[in-house]
């Protein structure tokens, strides 16, 4: 219930956000449809996964519930890694949300504080926070609709995730879904950093510095 407060709190949208993994999303289908919205790989440029060459860690650890969902009815949008890798949260943005004193910063200091120390210029990637972003402003994203499917035979693109414009050989079931692409990296990280600074529920946010 903390979770959700806070999710509200931050972006101050009467809407609980549900992450979770692709074989919970399997079972929890139910008559009334919900948007899902993963990071996944699908129509990366350059082919490069976050778990393999080729696979995103979501996917990879279950490809077979990974294409069940994605051929379902249900609504969903994939954040691809393509999206996460237009950001970059550097320690400016860190230190401009822990400048002001909230349970919310204290974890980011908690978390994130002594890794800026040991290396100052570390530039971090999003993903829930972008997917999570995208539901409340989908201005803050571009997608395209693709017919969208993974591969499940055991070899060496074993969870790997493919778009395509048409359905090819092989995915025939395949749903045309919507894949983001792009990123407003200035709107977002904006948002992201005000929401972060905003007082927590039942709480009062305090400046540290002269910001």
């Amino acid at each position: 219930m903390y979770a959700v407060g806070a999710l509200k709190a931050m972006f101050l949208v009467s809407l609980c956000v549900c992450i979770f993994t692709v074989a919970g999303s399997v079972a929890a289908q139910t008559e009334e449809p919900i948007p899902i919205i993963f990071d996944t790989d699908a129509l990366l440029p350059d082919g490069a996964g976050n778990i393999t060459p080729n696979a995103e860690f979501n996917f990879w650890v279950d490809p077979e519930a990974a294409r069940v969902t994605l051929r379902s009815d249900i609504p969903i949008e994939l954040s691809s890694l393509n999206v996460s890798r237009k950001s970059a949260l550097t320690k400016d943005w860190y230190e401009k949300m822990v400048a002001t004193d909230t349970p919310l910063t204290q974890l980011l200091k908690d978390t994130m504080g002594h890794r800026f120390a040991a290396d100052p210029d570390r530039k971090w990637l999003m993903y829930d926070q972008i997917a999570v972003a995208s539901i409340i402003d989908p201005t803050l994203v571009t997608t395209e609709r693709l017919f969208v499917d993974v591969n499940i035979d055991h070899g060496i693109s074993y969870g790997v995730s493919v778009g395509g414009r048409a359905i090819w050989p092989g995915a025939e079931g395949a749903q045309q879904i919507a894949v983001q692409y792009d990123l407003d990296w200035p709107r977002f990280i904006n948002l992201f950093v005000n929401r972060i600074r905003s007082p927590m529920p039942g709480g009062r946010a305090q400046a540290t510095s002269g910001q």
